[in-house]
């Protein structure tokens, strides 16, 4: 029988859909509240949070509030478990609830779920114990190995701000950030799988090798891309979310570049792209280090001669063997400089 909580009181509950054997309450949103039963973590971790609820409701004059307190715990230090609106009338009410309790982080153990998923294309998050930089006190962190983006906004959102690569003590309320791989693919708008392969991984974790044919069994036509950092992985996935093509992207870094603003524009990274009825489309760039400047550049300057260098770089690309292509503007320069082409 499933063991659930009752995200009211805290209660466990035998059975998800069942009313809560201390108030009454039966499922509310069946969703969010399957995320707090044992399919997904074990009963230690339920009955923590359980315990965490039920020290909001006797702490709270207003039992709405320390409601709405625990999911504003939740959209603040686990994501993971998804992001939940709190009415406007609630929101300063919860943060001040949470903020007068000392709280300890709740370590959460995976339930059997993640070592019986049925479809292998389905996004797979796994905790780890982990200890807080700033306070050293233990705490959870949920890592994204397969994050499968098609038709989840929430998840699109959740990876575009770096949310997942992110964590909050609930001792401390300090965040910091964790480094991990992961395997993010989408079969929405310009297909792609991209593998991130991070340097400066945190979490030793064994990630399945994975070929082409492993994700041609799902869809043809995927692009293959591999990237060394998270903010890597989040522009790419922005490129291929409006539609571009990430060589196109790179290059015209590189005309950038080469331009007389060069030493200014240093390190420029996609934000969006931008339409206008008279000038066309630009491609919209932010300076790493000032993410306040834009950096404008029009689709329509010298499209012709793009579109031949472009054809050029990628009959060389074609010739290369390995399943992950790695597109950034190193790769860029180093693909005009073999077809004997510098731009001025």
């Amino acid at each position: 029988m499933t063991v659930a909580l009752c995200t009211k009181c805290g209660n466990i509950k035998k059975g998800l859909l069942v009313p809560c054997d201390n108030c009454g309450i039966g499922s509310r949103n069946s969703d969010f509240e399957l995320l707090f039963t044992d399919h997904y973590i074990s009963e230690i971790t339920i009955r923590d949070f359980g315990a965490l609820i039920s020290k909001l409701q006797d702490s709270a004059i207003d039992k709405s509030v320390a409601e709405w307190a625990f999911y504003y715990i939740i959209n603040t230090y686990y994501p993971e478990f998804g992001i939940s609106d709190i009415p406007p009338t609630y929101t300063e009410s919860s943060k001040e609830l949470v903020k007068e309790l000392v709280l300890d982080n709740i370590i959460i153990e995976d339930g059997p779920i993640l070592s019986n998923i049925d479809d292998k294309y389905a996004t797979m998050v796994k905790h780890y114990k982990t200890n807080c930089p700033f306070c050293k006190s233990s705490m959870s962190f949920a890592a994204w190995h397969v994050l499968n983006g098609t038709s989840d906004a929430n998840l699109k959102s959740g990876l575009n701000e770096g949310r997942f690569f992110r964590s909050k003590c609930m001792r401390c309320d300090k965040v910091h950030s964790v480094y991990y791989d992961m395997i993010y693919f989408d079969i929405e708008y310009n297909p792609a799988v991209i593998l991130l392969k991070d340097s400066l991984s945190d979490i030793s974790h064994e990630m399945k090798t994975v070929t082409k044919d492993y994700f041609e069994e799902l869809f043809e036509g995927f692009n293959y891309r591999k990237v060394r950092s998270q903010n890597e992985l989040i522009e790419k996935v922005r490129i291929f979310r409006d539609d571009l093509d990430d060589i196109e992207v790179e290059l015209a870094k590189h005309i950038i570049h080469s331009s007389s603003e060069s030493k200014k524009n240093s390190s420029l990274v996609y934000s969006h792209k931008r339409s206008n009825i008279i000038k066309g489309q630009s491609l919209v760039f932010k300076n790493s280090i000032n993410q306040s400047d834009s950096i404008l550049y029009s689709m329509r300057k010298h499209a012709e001669q793009r579109r031949y260098l472009i054809s050029l770089m990628k009959k060389r690309l074609n010739k290369d063997k390995h399943d992950w292509l790695v597109i950034n503007q190193d790769r860029v320069e180093t693909l005009l400089g073999e077809i004997g082409v510098k731009i001025p």
